[in-house]
């Protein structure tokens, strides 16, 4: 067994024989010469002449060949994919394939058409020119990460119309590899302000109390009790009495994150929606409350109900955002109504929402309950069609006035605005 690394798109007759295939799948079809064959063998029955008879054993002779030859050509061709790695937003994701001849006949020219759901072009094509006994052939190319998701990579398919192109053979070969898409991550300038960063003056979430941190706090004498490994030696030598070391501990403030991830927050096709705005932001506020120390939960809706979730790594919050979907069936009020009824919940609400209609009475018990609230909203009219747009924006221009007629801390933010200037002021 040898093996060869190629480019799907530097073989040697790669353009030459793509035009062949789009050439004979164009023009030629196997049911239009199986009719000239059946017109032929019709009139050679009724006159009797003998060429006519020579010509329709030889286009018998071509089907049958036609028929044949492709599944021979594509059976005993094994595809494999190797590990597909992360990458974010707009990266570029390196695809690995091998294709290797298990059977004793050497191949040629069959095409291999992989399925990538996040790239622009779903559809790679790659044409093998020939591949020996037991050969193996790597394939590497790279696809650009057009949409974000958790994706099953599924099969693969091997199709030949070799030698004639009339018939074309197709198998489907099951090579699953998970891919992830992390949506991108905006890098905030400002830092975290307001209540989630109260205690200290200079935007640090962290302030000195004894605890059990690593940083020193204050050295004191010995309490019957203390650990022996906290002992200060060289101080107690210093005063001929034993001291020990406090340790400083961080306290950190806690943030709620509502994000309103109902059906009808998704406005707008594509990645250009403003669902996608929405998880830019949440991911993005995310990183930074991350870097600050402050501790979170997200609050989201699923089909089935309300679900709160708390990470200890960025990269479960990252995974969570690659597969959050807008396929919830309750509003933002009902989303704010259950945050107000878990009292067990504790720390500050930040509600991310295109939904203007968020209710001033919900808004006022979550102030009284909790620790105050904070409102995100993306002006979703920004994300409609022409025709919908003036009669959209009139509706959020009235309900964002009312809300901050109302004095709540609301923040409105519209397509195309720096997300890295504007968030978090």
């Amino acid at each position: 067994m040898f093996e060869r690394v190629l480019s799907p798109d530097r073989t040697n007759n790669y353009y030459i024989m793509k035009r062949i295939i789009d050439h004979f799948k164009t023009y030629f079809d196997e049911y239009f010469i199986i009719s000239i064959l059946a017109f032929i063998i019709l009139i050679a029955v009724n006159t009797q002449i003998g060429w006519l008879y020579v010509i329709s054993s030889f286009l018998g002779a071509v089907l049958l060949i036609s028929f044949i030859i492709p599944a021979v050509n594509i059976s005993g061709i094994d595809v494999k994919r190797y590990h597909n790695e992360t990458v974010e937003l707009d990266e570029f994701l390196n695809i690995e394939l091998s294709v290797r001849n298990n059977s004793r006949l050497t191949k040629h020219f069959f095409l291999i058409q992989d399925n990538l759901p996040f790239d622009e072009d779903p559809l790679k094509n790659i044409i093998v020119e020939q591949i020996l006994p037991k050969e193996v052939l790597r394939f590497s190319y790279k696809a650009k990460a057009c949409i974000r998701g958790v994706y099953n990579i599924g099969s693969v398919s091997l199709s030949t119309g070799l030698p004639f192109n009339l018939f074309w053979r197709k198998r489907i070969m099951k090579c699953h590899s998970r891919c992830i898409v992390y949506p991108s991550v905006v890098k905030l300038k400002k830092q975290i302000k307001g209540r989630y960063n109260q205690f200290s003056p200079n935007l640090s979430l962290s302030y000195n109390i004894k605890g059990l941190g690593f940083d020193l706090y204050s050295i004191r004498d010995y309490i019957t009790g203390d650990e022996l490994k906290r002992i200060h030696w060289p101080v107690s030598a210093r005063f001929c009495q034993l001291m020990v070391k406090e340790f400083n501990t961080y306290s950190k403030n806690h943030v709620n994150i509502l994000l309103d991830n109902n059906r009808f927050s998704s406005i707008g096709k594509g990645r250009e929606n403003s669902f996608e705005y929405l998880v830019k932001i949440a991911v993005s506020l995310c990183r930074k409350f991350f870097d600050e120390k402050i501790s979170m939960k997200l609050i989201y809706q699923e089909k089935s109900g309300f679900r709160m979730i708390n990470y200890n790594h960025f990269e479960d919050f990252m995974l969570f955002f690659a597969g959050i979907t807008a396929d919830g069936k309750y509003s933002v009020n009902d989303l704010i109504r259950w945050f107000i009824q878990e009292q067990a919940i504790k720390g500050s609400c930040l509600i991310i929402s295109v939904d203007p209609e968020i209710s001033l009475d919900l808004i006022n018990s979550v102030n009284k309950l909790k620790k105050g609230s904070d409102i995100i909203l993306i002006k979703g009219s920004d994300f409609r069609y022409s025709d919908e747009k003036i009669y959209e924006s009139d509706r959020y221009d009235r309900n964002i006035q009312m809300l901050c007629k109302s004095g709540i801390n609301l923040q409105v933010i519209s397509k195309g605005d720096d997300l890295s200037s504007c968030l978090v002021s």
